[in-house]
């Protein structure tokens, strides 16, 4: 074996092991554990968006099915093979990028090795701590699709290679509809270059533009609720409850650190304005977009733009090295660092509710719980393998809504009724109301409704814990 060989081997296993120091000090986010629970319950018969509430497409769901199918084969928890499905997903992406990069380093192949070594971090790494995510996923499956678009006057694909990269590539842009933007604009830009329409005349674009009218057929057909629940529910609550003004999105590291590449490139950019830069542009101020309108300015849905940041930043660096200029490349060794630093600040921003933790960890083995918090799947992602999540909801987000319009009867009735039924469904032996981060009391708020306060008041005993309130069921009902 060469010693390059045994180069990628460590970089390889480097990689894995950062991976697994990682979720051995932190949790998977809360969103991919929830949707794992989600798919669990699909599978045991429960109905996505009306029992199971959603806003998300369903494709996400279908890809959590399969580490939860495989729990059942395996040694393994559902949370450990989805972990270890995206190493796979990303194994393949690198395998395809490795297709692409090796016709444009044909004779280079140091280089070939660094820009694919990159793209193992960034696909990898850099997401954390929101390794997972839908967006996370975006990125892991159209990062040949990218590549191909912006070297695609520099590389000739044979359309078996063509075929693969679009198959791969639909199942991260059907993920969330505006993720379509950035297929758009890559075929926009490609059209603008070649100054002729018929340049999308080619079975990777049919491949991934038909993608997108039998995906939502699909969901018509299959997940009809998505329409007539998931959809709505999103509109009218969870882009009000979340809502958040264009600077206070734009007021964070990552967009930082954007300006500082721009400022990189201008500064060391060449005379010319080249396609595959014009590419980037295109990619980076869309990914932008999707961030924007999304208006919500959490980490996850920066991923796009800096996991594209970093595929730009790549293609700055292996330029300068061509150049052997050591002042730029001491300056890329600055932005190297840079990275590192974010992705560290972004590890350090997860929130650990530690005292909840402590506290679902102090109850029994084997009991049934449910948390009722307006914090996304805060109370799931920390339950035990030998617990029992007692909710259809990951987390109260309509109850912002409903705080701040208390007349807003539909949705009021909604909730009330589903924490009802899920009572009555589960029947949990622990109720916690979480207080200690949001300070607004639940429990007073859920006694307006006289079902939900005879049951709280005759079959359960209360405590107090660090601002939690612990209801203990005493007897059956």
């Amino acid at each position: 074996m060469t010693y390059s060989r045994l180069f990628d081997l460590f970089y390889s296993f480097l990689l894995l092991t950062l991976l697994y120091i990682y979720f051995n000090n932190f949790p998977l986010n809360v969103d991919s554990t929830w949707i794992l629970h989600g798919a669990k319950q699909i599978l045991s018969g429960t109905t996505l968006y009306s029992e199971l509430p959603a806003l998300n497409p369903p494709l996400i769901y279908v890809y959590s099915t399969i580490p939860v199918l495989f729990s059942k084969l395996l040694p393994f928890n559902e949370k450990v093979l989805y972990i270890l499905l995206l190493i796979l997903l990303t194994v393949v992406s690198l395998y395809l990028s490795l297709k692409i990069l090796s016709q444009l380093y044909k004779t280079n192949t140091k280089l070939l090795r660094v820009y694919l070594y990159a793209l193992g971090f960034i696909l990898i790494l850099s997401p954390i701590p929101s390794f997972g995510e839908r967006e996370h996923l975006l990125i892991i499956f159209t990062t040949p699709y990218i590549l191909s678009m912006i070297y695609r006057n520099k590389i000739s694909l044979d359309k078996m290679t063509l075929i693969a990269i679009s198959t791969f590539a639909i199942f991260g842009f059907n993920l969330k509809p505006h993720f379509f933007l950035l297929f758009l604009i890559s075929e926009l830009i490609l059209i603008i270059n070649q100054k002729n329409i018929k340049a999308i005349l080619r079975i990777d674009f049919f491949i991934i533009a038909l993608s997108g009218p039998f995906y939502l057929l699909f969901i018509y057909i299959f997940f009809y609720g998505y329409y007539s629940v998931g959809i709505p529910l999103a509109i009218e609550i969870y882009t009000i409850s979340f809502n958040k003004s264009i600077l206070d999105m734009l007021y964070n590291l990552d967009t930082l650190f954007l300006l500082f590449i721009l400022l990189l490139w201008f500064i060391i950019r060449r005379k010319k304005f080249y396609y595959e830069e014009l590419n980037f542009f295109g990619l980076i101020c869309i990914s932008l977009i999707i961030y924007l309108i999304q208006q919500k300015g959490w980490t996850y849905h920066r991923i796009p733009i800096f996991m594209i940041n970093y595929i730009f930043l790549t293609h700055i660096l292996l330029n300068l090295m061509k150049s052997s200029n050591f002042i730029k490349i001491v300056v890329s060794v600055i932005f190297i660092e840079l990275i590192l630093m974010i992705i560290y600040l972004n590890i350090l921003s997860v929130p650990r509710y530690k005292v909840l933790e402590q506290l679902v960890q102090s109850l029994p083995k084997n009991t049934t719980i449910q948390t009722i918090s307006m914090d996304v799947a805060m109370g799931q992602s920390l339950l035990r393998e030998d617990q029992k999540w007692a909710s259809r909801f990951g987390g109260l987000i309509m109850l912002n809504k409903l705080i701040k319009e208390p007349n807003n009867l539909k949705f009021k009735s909604y909730l009330f009724n589903s924490i009802i039924e899920d009572l009555n469904k589960y029947k949990p032996d622990y109720i916690i109301f979480c207080g200690k981060y949001t300070r607004f009391n639940y429990y007073e708020y859920f006694q307006q409704n006289q079902t939900l306060l005879y049951i709280y008041k005759n079959f359960y005993s209360k405590k107090i814990i660090d601002d939690y309130i612990i209801l203990k069921k005493e007897q059956n009902f």
